[in-house]
């Protein structure tokens, strides 16, 4: 659903406003979600549609008239795609996808497939994108792992870590606006494989990890609760509808106690065991 504000918002980004969609089983199954800003007067909430029928929704907004009661309708066809993955019934360790059927996940890493950019800020062109999975696909893969964003600085900065990623997902110093042109690329390009290849999906991990390898985490650790949850009610809201997500919060992030080996067979000087607590709250 797309909706209009009225376009008096110093931040559109801090702006609450919800839809609420109703699904032919009637309003004991109605589904409230955040709608999100998405550039200009644009704002957009998005449902996964789990019924066959009429569905009806209606906006709220305290902060934007223009978003504030808002109605609409439409009609939801039956398919044939396997829908969201979940948690098989005969053993908690398998997935299984929405039509009952069995799921193996053959992962493929391929970190920038949904990004304007790769990790050295080298373009990486919708063609090479669509190939890349029509290849993936013949070799019986069933699921790329992903960042949301990666921007055209690259994933690394000068100190070999990510924390330089964060800057693609926000577009102010203080953390309070986000990067739209790097999520409305990542849209179409789960739209196209949601429309191509649905059954095809996606580990979508969400953060970079603000610090060096074996580091602890040094940029969420610093933001504020506000600035987390806008952060977070933002992502959900322009990407929980996808079906074939699976969220990661961050890669490679070490959580727990971890004993290092000794440089350069100097056990005296060696670390023997780091822990992670920025990182284990994140």
């Amino acid at each position: 659903v797309t909706l209009t504000g009225d376009g008096g918002a110093a931040n559109p980004f801090e702006t609450i406003a919800t839809v609420t969609f109703t699904p032919p089983s009637g309003e004991k199954n109605a589904k409230t979600v955040h709608a999100f800003y998405d550039g200009g007067n644009a704002w957009r909430a998005r449902v996964y549609v789990s019924e066959v029928g009429a569905w009806k929704w209606s906006s709220r907004s305290d902060a934007d008239q223009g978003l504030n009661g808002k109605r609409g309708a439409f009609i939801a066809q039956d398919s044939k795609l396997r829908g969201r993955l979940l948690i098989h019934p005969k053993n908690r360790r398998q997935w299984m996808t929405e039509d009952g059927r069995w799921f193996l996940n053959l992962n493929d890493t391929a970190y920038f497939l949904l990004c304007t950019h790769d990790g050295r800020g080298q373009p990486v062109p919708f063609d090479d994108f669509t190939a890349y999975v029509r290849d993936a696909v013949t070799h019986g893969i069933t699921s790329v792992r992903s960042w949301a964003v990666s921007g055209p600085k690259g994933l690394l900065g000068p100190d070999n870590s990510a924390r330089h990623g964060w800057h693609d997902i926000f577009a102010d110093a203080g953390r309070s606006r986000f990067r739209t042109d790097n999520y409305q690329n990542t849209d179409r390009r789960l739209s196209w494989m949601l429309d191509h290849y649905p059954d095809v999906y996606v580990q979508f991990i969400l953060f970079p990890l603000g610090a060096q390898w074996r580091q602890d985490e040094s940029v969420w650790s610093k933001m504020e609760s506000s600035q987390k949850e806008r952060v977070m009610r933002y992502l959900v809201a322009r990407y929980a509808a996808f079906p074939q997500i699976f969220w990661l919060i961050v890669n490679d992030a070490h959580y727990a106690p971890d004993t290092l080996r000794a440089a350069n067979a100097d056990h005296a000087k060696a670390q023997r065991e780091a822990t992670y607590p920025n990182n284990l709250a994140m």
